[in-house]
């Protein structure tokens, strides 16, 4: 399993998708899947009925804004969806969901869905705002959003997005001291 989390992180993932899944209903989604190894987690993490949506271009980043600074690069973790795909063999087909685009256009047809638990690893500040947008008002009551890349030096403009989309509507947001932060509702 291929996963750029530390295990710190990996075990706020674990803990949060359970914690979501035993106190609500909904579907699972991660926005920004990559290799896939955080998806594998979260669907071993809610190993029920459950609907996973697995978001991302498969081409990589989209391009970076003047907030998201000079490290991050369109393009940059790209990682072909038959690679991705492949890390899935085996798992009932049913619950997987491999939304390919950019998003929110990738999410296109998906609006009446509600969900349980979301993992948003984007980096970039414009793909933390559209997480929020489209995302927050899906969510079931008991839900968690948790965000990576929360303060981590090399996504700068992730951390300041996310705080201003809370601040501007009124969402707690906390910081889990593992360059992560989560929302619940």
């Amino acid at each position: 399993m291929t996963t750029l989390l530390t295990p710190p992180k990996i075990a706020n993932l674990r803990k949060l998708v359970k914690l979501a899944t035993t106190r609500t209903s909904g579907h699972v989604a991660e926005l920004g899947v990559y290799k896939g190894g955080s998806a594998k987690i979260i669907l071993e993490s809610c190993n029920d009925w459950r609907a996973v949506y697995l978001f991302d271009t498969f081409e990589g980043l989209p391009k970076p804004g003047p907030t998201d600074g000079p490290v991050l690069k369109e393009g940059g973790f790209a990682a072909p969806l038959s690679e991705v795909y492949a890390e899935f063999d085996g798992v009932n087909p049913n619950r997987l969901h491999f939304e390919v685009g950019v998003f929110p256009d990738s999410a296109y047809g998906l609006e009446s869905l509600r969900f349980a638990f979301v993992h948003v690893d984007v980096d970039l500040a414009a793909s933390v705002t559209a997480a929020c947008e489209w995302f927050f008002p899906r969510m079931n009551p008991g839900g968690i959003v948790l965000f990576d890349d929360y303060g981590c030096p090399q996504t700068p403009g992730a951390k300041p997005a996310l705080v201003q989309y809370c601040q501007e509507h009124s969402y707690t947001l906390v910081d889990l001291g593992t360059r992560q932060a989560m929302v619940e509702f």
